[in-house]
């Protein structure tokens, strides 16, 4: 007896029935996309990011005159217990996820966060310097060594050994990120800050930066078979590098807000000088001195055309002198010059490379705007021209003058092409002398 799946050997192919043996699969869950995503971490950041905007809003919107301390810093206190007990928890997870193949993504999102809440993304403690300054320094240190001790957990733990620059640098970042409310309020006069103290808030922005140039290599690595926790440490690392500056740079933005400053573009000047000396160390690894030192020149020209016309806040006349005015663009000329010495150094100390060097360094002398370099090279042309020769008789004595002068160049020149040129003394004469 046949049936449709055993048809009579009669019966032609192009004749018999076609059976359709496919299985049903079963449809996929709603639900498959959230767990194979699992996009609650990133949700439950921005949930605590915004609460902690909208509640240290509050608590900037106080006015400890009127309410008192005690209530606001116990507030505060609260806020910045439950953030650091959150952070922790997100490091702990974070951690424990690493430990897995198949949750890599879960530990990036996670350990991401923990960065971001660690270079206070949620500009929390930027209320700190609404109390006393002692207690805003308490809390400032003890933030700065949470932070500090959290970077340290989420390195060793994934096997990262971070060199003793990169230590340094990393650490100096945070610590003046946490420390900057309160120096700010210190030097801040009855709830203002003057555009010159302000412009020394990026001057130490860029101090920053530039310690950034110590650490030739940041980290090394224990060895790891996948691939994927490969790609964690170098986040990790990256994330240790770069956030906390950027960070830094955010905070400095939001005091010139808060203090009601207005931003000149001759604050990106020492963050520019600082981004050159971080070209320049970096030169060993990055293939070749050449490169490194033209581009640190371009970011030094950079950072000198933001200063060309300074506030007149930020310039500083002499009663006496018009001389000894200062501006942002006369210290980036005194500081541009090392830069530059620097990278001439480097790039095989070639004879034109010193024109680059002194132009900044006469600059500098001239004055502190451009109008004021214009008005002082004038004079020191007219100077000059006062003191050529009048007559036939003075022009004939500078010329002999010269003659001499050149003379004397001229055996030196000599004597040290004999002296380079000299054969060595054999060394059995040297002994019996």
């Amino acid at each position: 007896m046949h049936d449709r799946t055993n048809p009579p050997p009669e019966v032609p192919l192009s004749q018999r029935e076609t059976i359709d043996l496919a299985v049903d699969e079963p449809k996929p869950s709603r639900w498959s996309w959230v767990i194979d995503r699992n996009p609650l971490f990133l949700i439950s950041g921005v949930f605590m990011l915004g609460g902690c905007f909208l509640v240290s809003g509050v608590i900037h919107g106080y006015d400890p005159a009127a309410v008192g301390d005690g209530p606001v810093l116990l507030m505060l206190i609260a806020l910045l217990t439950v953030l650091n007990v959150y952070e922790f928890t997100v490091i702990w997870l974070g951690l424990v996820l690493s430990r897995s193949q198949t949750l890599v993504r879960d530990t990036r999102h996670l350990l991401g966060l923990a960065l971001l809440l660690i270079v206070d993304a949620s500009f929390v403690y930027n209320e700190t310097s609404i109390f006393k300054p002692e207690i805003g320094a308490i809390v400032a240190a003890a933030a700065a060594g949470l932070a500090l001790v959290k970077a340290w957990w989420i390195a060793r733990s994934l096997g990262i050994r971070p060199t003793r620059g990169a230590v340094a640098a990393i650490s100096a970042s945070l610590t003046l990120m946490y420390a900057m409310p309160i120096a700010v309020r210190l030097m801040a006069h009855d709830g203002f800050l003057s555009q010159p103290l302000a412009m020394v808030v990026w001057c130490s922005l860029g101090a920053a930066v530039a310690l950034y140039a110590l650490p030739l290599h940041w980290a090394r690595f224990t060895d790891s078979d996948h691939p994927d926790h490969v790609q964690l440490q170098r986040l990790v690392v990256g994330g240790l590098i770069v956030l906390p500056l950027i960070s830094l740079i955010g905070h400095a933005t939001a005091l010139l807000w808060v203090y009601e400053n207005t931003f000149e573009l001759s604050m990106l000047s020492p963050l520019l000088l600082g981004l050159a000396a971080v070209i320049l160390r970096q030169q060993h690894r990055l293939g070749g001195p050449a490169p490194s030192a033209k581009a640190a020149a371009i970011v030094v020209a950079c950072a000198i055309v933001p200063g060309l016309m300074p506030a007149e806040q930020l310039t500083i006349e002499s009663w006496t002198q018009s001389w000894l005015a200062f501006s942002p663009l006369r210290g980036v000329l005194l500081i541009a010059p090392v830069i530059l010495f620097w990278g001439w150094w480097i790039n095989g100390r070639k004879a034109f490379g010193v024109i680059p060097i002194a132009m900044p360094v006469i600059a500098a002398a001239l004055g502190h705007t451009a109008a004021a370099m214009a008005r002082h090279a004038r004079w020191v042309i007219e100077s000059i021209a006062e003191l050529l020769p009048r007559t036939q008789l003075q022009w004939g004595a500078l010329a002999i003058t010269l003659a001499f002068i050149c003379l004397g160049l001229g055996g030196l020149v000599s004597w040290r092409r004999l002296s380079d040129q000299a054969p060595a003394e054999p060394s059995d004469q040297r002994a019996s002398s």
